[in-house]
């Protein structure tokens, strides 16, 4: 299990917090970047994560920049794109995922479609 205080500092760590205290001042500078093309992400942290078998997982978080823009990207994309997408496709979906149980198909009979 991640443990909840790693992910607290990841999500609202000192980064976030100085993102914070003078956000309209970053939100400023991201969109002129964007807007002039000249926007490049910063480079990603490397963080080891303890396993239950005692190996490291390794993680690369992104900047707290980075994370704004890919949601942003993905709060204006996903409407536009989300109707487009079939009823079975699950990645990067609002509220499916991995762990949705899937739905059956229409297009295939029970035999078939069992594991």
């Amino acid at each position: 299990m991640f443990p909840y205080a790693l992910w607290r500092d990841f999500c609202f760590g000192p980064g976030m917090a100085r993102f914070a205290q003078d956000a309209d001042h970053y939100l400023a500078e991201i969109a002129r970047q964007l807007e002039s093309g000249t926007y490049e992400p910063g480079r990603l942290t490397p963080v080891a994560l303890p396993r239950p078998d005692g190996q490291l997982r390794m993680l690369y978080v992104p900047t707290v920049r980075d994370r704004v823009v890919e949601r942003s990207i993905l709060a204006v994309v996903t409407p536009l794109i989300d109707p487009w997408l079939g009823p079975f496709s699950y990645a990067y979906r609002p509220g499916l995922g991995a762990r949705t149980p899937p739905r059956p198909s229409p297009y295939c009979g029970m035999r078939a479609c069992a594991g």
